[in-house]
């Protein structure tokens, strides 16, 4: 597989994948001006779909981020036929997992690029340009030797021993956005201003070091699951 391609003409239309509705959707948004057309599906069936429709309505879809589990779906095995399915995709894998052997697996097996959920919205919007203009994107945060700090888990911070949980607000916003809520529908549904919302999520992220809405809302998801088990 080469590195550099055909640069895109335009603003690429783009397709995000991840059940993960309120992850996606933020991601779109955080998106919609880099694009000429963007929207979100939630398995990959509905994305085989999606990608047959598209020629026919506005033109072929350019580039598609990848969430590698997807349901009860591994997006990896689906990947390869993906890629010789529609070889005008390009197709961005992010996914929470920052393993290097992992990332050198998915641009085997035809991603154009490679991000962790933890990035930040300039390096998202960083990845789908290089992509769109022909190169590949390796995300700079996946190393070949692990680093000494440990990661993030959904209870800890970082390098550190401190305990991280939501407080009963942050956890009832957090909720309504995993649901599909807007800002400004989750402020309506706990008669809140919208500006007392993004303090709420604001202040957890700095708890997190500083994340994006877009990890926080997986860092959530992770949370939960730790906690249901």
């Amino acid at each position: 597989m080469l590195d550099v391609e055909k640069p895109l003409p335009g603003k690429p239309k783009v397709i995000i994948v991840d059940d993960h509705v309120g992850v996606a959707e933020s991601l779109a948004t955080a998106l919609r001006d880099q694009t000429r057309e963007i929207s979100t599906v939630s398995s990959l069936p509905v994305l085989r779909a999606a990608l047959r429709r598209a020629g026919a309505k506005g033109g072929p879809v350019d580039i598609v981020f990848l969430d590698l589990a997807v349901g009860s779906d591994n997006a990896l095995e689906w990947l390869p036929d993906l890629v010789e399915d529609y070889p005008e995709v390009r197709f961005i894998v992010l996914t929470g997992y920052s393993e290097f052997a992992l990332m050198e697996a998915s641009l085997s097996a035809g991603a154009r690029g490679f991000l962790v959920k933890s990035a930040s919205i300039a390096e998202i919007q960083t990845a789908m340009a290089t992509v769109a203009s022909g190169k590949t994107y390796r995300s700079p945060g996946v190393h070949r030797i692990a680093p000494s700090r440990a990661p993030a888990s959904p209870t800890r911070l970082p390098g550190a021993d401190r305990l991280v949980r939501p407080t009963n607000r942050q956890r009832e916003i957090l909720l309504l956005l995993r649901d599909g809520a807007t800002m400004a529908a989750a402020a309506e549904a706990l008669d809140l201003h919208e500006r007392t919302i993004e303090y709420h999520l604001r202040t957890l992220r700095q708890k997190l070091g500083g994340v994006t809405l877009l990890a926080l809302m997986r860092w959530f998801e992770d949370y939960l699951n730790a906690e249901a088990g």
